[in-house]
């Protein structure tokens, strides 16, 4: 038996178990509603890496311009610390440890484990203390702590992680949907108005000035590194960019942490000399 529906999984058991419950379970929540007219307290639950907790940006932006009398928290993960500068638009910002599923450190699993259950025992509190309307859990993944939402007043989450009886409203989400067709998703599912003139962009975050550098002609950065080792780049494919796109040395930056297995001293004599 398949739903037909998305799941964020690859696992065939899994998603059959998720089908079963979302058909069969019905949910015992009343619909949250927000109106552009009253004040709400919403909290939106983050907790992945840095890239997920820049593009929620997207959702804070399009829900303070429905309802700009609401107040708006986030929580994010330790991890994602570094970013807390840069989180305009919310009210409070929350940290937690990180959990196991997104901790890329060398730590022991022992303590990762540890890590995670202070991580549910801190949001928990939080709902519970803040006394929020409505918890937003913007995870479109199954590791974004959406069981808390049993503990919320009302909450939302995705249809890919299942368990629609724990939530107030589920927001229908398809296979390689886009940040901004999640946020629209999120946002209509909760709010009933016009969405066009909204903007939903999230690449527009102010960059902390750190120093007085100045770049005067054009130029490329590379990020060479990132908590997923995968997407690391190499010198190979460093070449193979300013190859490709004919750059001059003299306008490249690399920002990232260099790989275990490439020195500064290999990468300066690979690409500049």
């Amino acid at each position: 038996m398949m739903s037909g529906k998305y799941y964020a999984t690859t696992r065939p058991l899994i998603r059959l178990i998720l089908a079963l419950m979302d058909r069969f379970i019905p949910s015992i929540r009343n619909p949250f509603v927000l109106d552009e007219f009253t004040s709400c307290k919403i909290l939106i639950v983050r907790v992945e890496h840095l890239g997920d907790v820049i593009s929620t940006s997207s959702l804070q932006k399009a829900l303070n311009q429905y309802s700009p009398n609401s107040k708006i928290d986030i929580v994010i993960a330790n991890h994602s610390k570094i970013l807390k500068g840069i989180l305009v638009g919310y009210e409070k910002v929350f940290i937690i440890p990180s959990l196991l599923f997104h901790d890329r450190s060398g730590a022991s699993i022992f303590y990762k484990l540890i890590n995670s259950f202070k991580s549910y025992y801190l949001l928990k509190k939080i709902i519970s203390k803040e006394k929020y309307d409505c918890v937003i859990f913007s995870s479109h993944h199954l590791y974004g702590m959406q069981i808390l939402g049993l503990f919320a007043k009302k909450s939302i989450a995705f249809s890919s992680i299942g368990f629609k009886f724990l939530h107030s409203n589920i927001a229908k989400i398809g296979n390689y949907s886009s940040v901004i067709d999640r946020t629209y998703s999120l946002v209509s599912c909760i709010c009933k108005g016009n969405f066009n003139e909204k903007d939903f962009n999230y690449t527009t975050i102010p960059a902390q000035k750190e120093s007085e550098f100045i770049v005067n002609s054009p130029y490329i950065v590379l990020t060479i590194s990132s908590g997923d080792q995968a997407k690391n780049l190499t010198i190979d494919d460093i070449e193979d960019v300013i190859s490709d796109y004919n750059i001059n040395f003299a306008n490249i930056y690399l920002v990232g942490d260099l790989p275990a297995d490439i020195s500064l001293s290999d990468l300066e004599e690979r690409l500049f000399y």
